[in-house]
């Protein structure tokens, strides 16, 4: 990837890129950190189809379309809708809109005293060397040319950090919401800090929410660091307009015998592609990835994710489905590395797809590289359709075929619903999956 940005780059945008940005406030080590990621960004160029990863994803909406970024926007969101997608209004809330704290909406202070949680332009001035030292130790090994940029133009964000030993019980709540402003096709770069102590313990859930039918690109990265002992659960709702373009860049680094849950549901949008990047870089780390995207129409959901076992006794699971529909498309390409010396590792990576019409297609490429011995690793994947057996029982018990073809499908996504310990969380989700079935079942041909 060392084409240089002149023969990557559409015309429209080479003056956009012609220099590093800056920004009033910025603090000293920001705009180094800015400067890094710009000579980044130049070193990659936006990838084509050529790079393996991103051989089977259509870009021209993102790079063919000349996003602005919204000025003197009042961050607002109608307390009702707000309403429909927050767990409780006792959990701690952070709630960021186009990309802008919005304080009305969020609750910060109903956690321990010293718990940080905060929106991420203050957090830059409180606890910088934090969050530089989070973003500078992989910028300039990073390989994907989204998640610079996002270093190199990120101003808003959330930063939670929970120190040695505090145990959480009630959810954490974080929204990414992006609505109508008027001011033509928007894009937005927020950054999520998470960090866990030694023996810490939280549940957290992400909503990423597009309201309205405005084109918008949300282009986010997600930093999570996970202490010796420490227990993570992460539930990650992507519930996207149809012209929402959303790449979702997400960061794991695991300590010694720490424990990490992600479970991701990604319903609608343009474009949505996650990629998460996991380093088991403590003895006894596990791993548990998760994801379910329920898609129809023209929707493109594409899930990269790449685990790497750099420490012996180290587990990770890989478990994705994809329920496809109409002439949408959906990719699963992970990858597990198990390196050099983390012997006793074990690795399983699995993808399942259901697939609703004849115009839908569901890509499947679970990949291993195994440096060492005396280690476990398997990787699978399957794809297929309603059974035709199982539905003429169904409808021979008086079933409709819609209701019939529903319990059924619910049927295969409900095992990455019960990925979620949280029986509060795993009950909020469901409500959303059974919802976005039906959408999907009903324009299942």
């Amino acid at each position: 990837m060392s084409t240089t940005i002149e023969t990557m780059i559409p015309e429209k945008y080479k003056n956009v890129f012609a220099h590093a940005p800056t920004f009033t406030g910025d603090v000293s080590w920001l705009r180094t950190l800015r400067t890094k990621a710009y000579k980044r960004f130049q070193e990659l160029g936006f990838p084509t189809r050529k790079h393996e990863d991103w051989r089977y994803i259509n870009l021209e909406p993102i790079l063919e379309t000349a996003f602005v970024r919204p000025e003197d926007i009042v961050p607002h969101v109608d307390q009702e809708i707000l309403q429909e997608y927050i767990l409780s209004a006792d959990n701690p809330r952070l709630v960021l809109v186009n990309g802008r704290y919005f304080e009305e909406g969020s609750s910060l202070g109903t956690l321990p005293d010293r718990v940080l949680f905060e929106p991420l332009h203050k957090a830059l001035t409180t606890h910088g060397t934090r969050v530089e030292l989070a973003i500078s130790s992989s910028i300039e090994q990073e390989m994907n040319p989204f998640a610079a940029l996002n270093s190199l133009y990120f101003q808003e964000g959330i930063f939670l950090s929970i120190p040695e030993g505090v145990r959480i019980e009630t959810p954490i709540e974080l929204f990414l919401i992006t609505t109508e402003t008027n001011q033509g096709p928007a894009v937005y770069y927020p950054r999520v800090f998470l960090s866990l102590g030694a023996g810490a313990k939280a549940d957290v859930v992400l909503t990423c929410l597009s309201l309205g039918n405005e084109r918008s690109f949300h282009n986010a990265v997600i930093d999570l660091s996970v202490g010796e002992k420490a227990h993570l659960s992460t539930t990650v709702l992507q519930r996207n307009g149809k012209e929402e373009l959303q790449l979702v860049t997400t960061r794991i680094r695991q300590a010694k015998e720490s424990a990490l849950s992600m479970t991701m549901l990604t319903h609608g949008g343009m474009i949505t592609r996650n990629e998460v990047q996991t380093s088991l870089r403590g003895e006894g780390a596990t791993c548990f990835l998760n994801g379910l995207s329920l898609i129809a129409n023209d929707s493109h959901v594409f899930h990269h994710p790449t685990t790497h076992h750099e420490m012996p006794h180290t587990v990770s699971r890989q478990l994705y489905k994809n329920i496809v529909n109409g002439r949408a498309r959906s990719e699963f390409n992970s990858m597990a590395f198990i390196h050099k010396g983390a012997v006793k590792s074990d690795s399983a990576q699995l993808n399942r797809n259901m697939v609703l019409s004849k115009t839908s297609r569901a890509i499947s490429r679970p990949q291993l590289k195994v440096y060492t011995d005396d280690v476990v690793a398997a990787h699978g994947s399957t794809t297929g359709q309603v059974s035709n057996e199982e539905l003429f029982y169904l409808r021979s018990r008086g079933l409709s075929k819609e209701v019939a073809t529903s319990m059924l499908v619910y049927g295969f996504a409900e095992e990455i619903v019960q990925t979620i310990s949280s029986p509060t969380i795993q009950k909020h989700v469901e409500d959303f999956v059974r919802r976005d079935l039906s959408e999907v079942v009903a324009n299942a041909s």
